[in-house]
């Protein structure tokens, strides 16, 4: 409630000021709503505080067409009347409102940029197979600095930099002590609208695969020992361990003996803490499972990120017979690198779009208790989201991998004055261009309700979880809640802002205002149009606060 509040009374603060600029004589600037609690009166208005702490609102002289005998002011020629203002200054004022909630945003990140922005160092987790990327070359553990020489500080930095390239990008990367320049083709009809994340279009991700242990032979070193596949490894010695790559890294440098903690869930459910003791054995042969990862398949271990940790109910997974443990090698006899290479291959299967769309049917190759065989598993057309909400569908078998990781390193993005109200200005549009694109696949039937629309209960919901995230992430939610409520606000709907505007811009056009009798009848139909989106968003609330 409070969070709203702050942006109502912004809202409302940039209608009272231009009020107040043009002239017009404003009766009543409350914050709340409600019966006045207290407040004092100046210059001929009464700033108040009311009852209900949900906002605020302005009261314009002759604002309100529908009293004092239809011009909404007991003097119809007092120059202060809102409605004997210019065509243009009504319409600014009218526009304030939701140029201050987009201003707010403007401030916020500004603020955010210049004490610096927290994110994701721009350091690869995966790189996917067949993806532009591993065509340029790049590798695990490189760090982006530069791209088409702009500087990149954070993974989010790097997003947006993609999201707006108009060529293709040209990455500068740091491998060791290497410094290295490679372009990446952007693949034929990418659309990097925000639908999905850029990063992924171009087959890159900031997230290290966790050092999940998956046995692939039992009579390797860490089997005997003791550890199980699912075992999450949290120390090798004195060392912590935060990746699958890094676990790896610390068992090639065991010199004789070495404790390896971990984490294990039991039957019940619950975690227990445990830890072996693994010997380093210099005889050990290198093995030949079929993986892309040599030191791995030394130690007996296949990749978490291509190996069962779920198979759904009823899914083709389960019919199939996939197991927990399984490790996907290859789809149609393609070899695999990543989870997202499983995606792409059987997304290949899909025959048709849209709802009408089928699939043939695909083989995996898996690794079980050592050894390889093939598969064949018929997809099921699962209808999903991206981020606009927009309905997608696509092919899955319906299993999960261990797939679970983090980002290696954090790292700030800072900037001076100028350069932070610069980037604060685009992260503004884009949000704001995303909120109306996602109006529009609303408005169109293309995106689902129930996945981009929420009310008082989402809000709350997610204000909470935000604020427990720290105030940088409450930060970006409040400017993001301003720049839905500035686009809300501007809709071409009699009762918002957005309507007004409209029929103004109608006067100035016209040279004469729209009849009393059209505009009420016009705000009856925005009432009602709002009422009924009210119910539908609530019962939305209701019913993703009961799913969660």
């Amino acid at each position: 409630m409070a969070l709203v509040g702050i942006l109502v009374f912004i809202h409302e603060s940039g209608h009272f000021i231009f009020a107040k600029i043009f002239g017009v004589g404003v009766k009543v600037f409350s914050l709340g709503f409600g019966r006045r609690l207290f407040g004092v009166e100046w210059g001929g208005t009464d700033y108040r505080v009311s009852l209900i702490p949900a906002g605020g609102y302005v009261m314009m002289e002759g604002a309100d067409p529908f009293q004092d005998g239809g011009d909404g002011d007991s003097d119809p020629d007092s120059p202060t009347s809102f409605m004997n203002k210019p065509v243009w200054q009504r319409l600014i004022i009218v526009a304030a409102g939701p140029a201050f909630n987009l201003l707010l945003p403007v401030v916020v990140f500004t603020a955010l940029f210049m004490v610096g922005e927290p994110g994701a160092a721009p350091v690869l987790g995966q790189v996917d197979l067949y993806s532009s990327a591993q065509e340029a070359g790049l590798q695990v553990g490189d760090r982006v600095t530069h791209i088409n020489g702009e500087e990149i500080a954070t993974w989010g930095a790097l997003e947006e930099s993609l999201e707006h390239v108009d060529q293709d990008p040209v990455l500068k990367v740091l491998r060791g002590e290497q410094s290295l320049e490679l372009t990446l083709d952007t693949p034929e009809g990418a659309i990097l609208d925000g639908g999905v994340y850029p990063s992924s279009v171009y087959g890159i991700s900031a997230i290290f695969p966790g050092p999940y242990v998956v046995i692939a032979d039992q009579d390797a070193v860490l089997a005997v020992a003791g550890l199980e596949t699912g075992d999450l490894i949290t120390k090798v010695g004195d060392k912590e361990i935060r990746s699958f790559d890094g676990l790896i890294s610390e068992l090639d440098g065991i010199q004789g003996q070495a404790e390896v903690a971990y984490m294990r869930r039991d039957a019940e459910g619950s975690v227990v803490d445990g830890s072996v003791t693994v010997t380093q054995d210099p005889t050990r042969p290198e093995s030949s499972l079929p993986f892309v990862h040599p030191h791995a398949n030394a130690w007996g271990l296949a990749p978490p990120y291509l190996s069962v940790y779920e198979v759904q109910e009823e899914s083709p997974a389960e019919v199939g017979g996939l197991l927990r443990g399984d490790v996907v090698t290859a789809v149609d006899g393609v070899k695999v690198r990543t989870f997202n290479d499983v995606i792409h291959l059987v997304k290949q299967a899909q025959v048709g779009e849209g709802e009408v769309a089928s699939s043939r049917s695909v083989t995996l190759t898996l690794l079980r208790d050592g050894q390889l065989q093939d598969r064949i598993f018929k997809p099921t057309i699962r209808e999903d989201h991206d981020n606009f909400g927009r309905y997608t569908f696509r092919p899955v078998i319906g299993f999960n991998t261990f797939s679970i990781g983090i980002a290696q390193e954090e790292a700030t993005r800072r900037y001076s004055l100028i350069p932070a109200v610069q980037h604060a200005g685009q992260r503004t549009l884009d949000a704001a261009t995303k909120v109306v694109s996602t109006v529009g696949y609303l408005v169109t039937g293309e995106a689902a309700a129930s996945k981009t629309v929420g009310g008082p209960i989402a809000i709350f919901r997610h204000a909470a979880a935000a604020a427990e995230r720290g105030i940088f992430d409450w930060a970006y939610m409040m400017a993001g809640l301003s720049i839905s409520l500035a686009v809300v606000n501007f809709l071409p709907v009699p009762v918002l802002d957005g309507g007004q505007f409209l029929f103004y811009a109608v006067e100035g056009i016209r040279g004469r205002p729209l009849s009393l009798q059209v505009r009420e009848r016009a705000q009856q139909i925005g009432v009602l149009f709002l009422l009924g989106l009210m119910f539908v968003v609530l019962v939305i609330d209701v019913r993703n606060w009961i799913a969660a």
